[in-house]
């Protein structure tokens, strides 16, 4: 079933791209009812489903997200419980709230570029981000995750108070989400010297082997609600398997920096995008290695899922520019390289939240 959203999705808006329609919302819904539809039908997603089951079923559990200031989460689950919904009406509702901000967000950039290519953004969004397996799985921070860069947008436009309301809401849904207050301050680096991407991305490998011996500060800095997490399961190293998968991709970002030091394509920016291109790339380059923290510290990987949404980025810079300038080996090259691992991992490698199961056949 990803597959086919997979597939439909990047048809779809190529065959957009086509016939040249107009940007309207009506656009965007036939992608959306099925991207949404299918979410929110999963069943036994990961390993979070029957937690958020028993959550929704008990009103107490609840409470404790009112507790930790996540209010919107907690009215959510309080109004489809006195609206007398089963508990998969949370994962519906939630994967409709988090299937409007991916879909907002393309718009938006639509909107400020006419030769901007939906096909290509939603092909990088799919293969690389992983977001559409995970979101049913850690609900609340997937919100947050696919929020949290609109707010970022804006930001980049100057456009503050809209930037404010959206990070609001990411807070109010998943409290970890304040973590991006970190990253908040690249957008005065928007404009500064490209080689100091290429910089971070070449030095952080270091800096986030590190991380680890000094976590239990960091998360008591989230408050004491989250220092338990040192001693549960999800502590545990993710291995070196989950790292390898990682590095499979390092090549090919190392060419992408060089291309974007370079300025090889930036015949993919307008003045309206550059920013919040630039400022994308900039986060990209300086969280990518933060997969190397797992290796001692699994619970990490929670955190920095917050930055997998910018790794749309690069992908888009060299596909977008190598389609612009018909450098067309270069272009179905870098498909192939990111589309044939995604394919594999929702089709016979799949397992765990990659192994499709649906609500409706249970």
């Amino acid at each position: 079933m990803y597959l086919f959203v997979f597939l439909y999705t990047t048809f779809y808006f190529y065959l957009v791209e086509r016939a040249n329609y107009k940007n309207g919302l009506g656009l965007y819904l036939i992608p959306f009812c099925l991207y949404a539809f299918v979410a929110g039908s999963q069943y036994a997603v990961g390993t979070d489903y029957f937690s958020y089951v028993y959550i929704f079923d008990n009103p107490i559990e609840n409470e404790r997200y009112f507790n930790k200031g996540e209010y919107i989460f907690f009215y959510l689950v309080e109004a489809l419980n006195w609206l007398g919904f089963e508990s998969q009406s949370l994962f519906y509702t939630v994967s409709i709230i988090q299937s409007f901000f991916v879909f907002y967000i393309a718009k938006k950039m639509k909107d400020n570029d006419s030769r901007f290519l939906l096909v290509v953004w939603f092909f990088c969004f799919f293969c690389i981000t992983n977001i559409y397996q995970n979101q049913l799985n850690g609900i609340r921070q997937y919100v947050a995750v696919v929020c949290l860069p609109i707010a970022l947008f804006y930001l980049s436009n100057k456009k503050v108070f809209k930037s404010f309301l959206f990070f609001v809401f990411a807070v109010f849904f998943h409290s970890s989400s304040i973590v991006f207050l970190l990253v908040l301050p690249v957008v005065l680096l928007s404009n500064v010297n490209r080689l100091y991407s290429l910089f971070a991305f070449i030095v952080t490998p270091v800096f986030y082997l590190y991380i680890p011996s000094f976590i239990e500060g960091l998360l008591g800095w989230f408050g004491s609600a989250y220092l338990h997490y040192l001693d549960s399961d999800l502590a545990a190293s993710k291995g070196i398997m989950s790292v390898v998968t990682k590095l499979y991709y390092a090549p090919l970002y190392f060419i992408i920096a060089y291309f974007y030091t370079k300025r090889r394509f930036d015949c993919v920016f307008t003045k309206q995008n550059f920013r919040f291109f630039n400022v994308g790339m900039i986060i990209f380059f300086a969280t990518y290695w933060s997969f190397l923290s797992t290796l001692e510290l699994g619970i990490l990987n929670r955190i920095f899922n917050y930055f997998v949404f910018f790794g749309i980025f690069p992908c888009y810079y060299v596909l977008a520019g190598a389609l612009k300038e018909q450098r067309m080996y270069l272009f179905w090259f870098v498909v192939l390289y990111l589309a044939l691992p995604y394919v594999a991992k929702i089709t016979f490698l799949a397992r765990a939240e990659f192994l499709y199961k649906s609500y409706i056949f249970t």
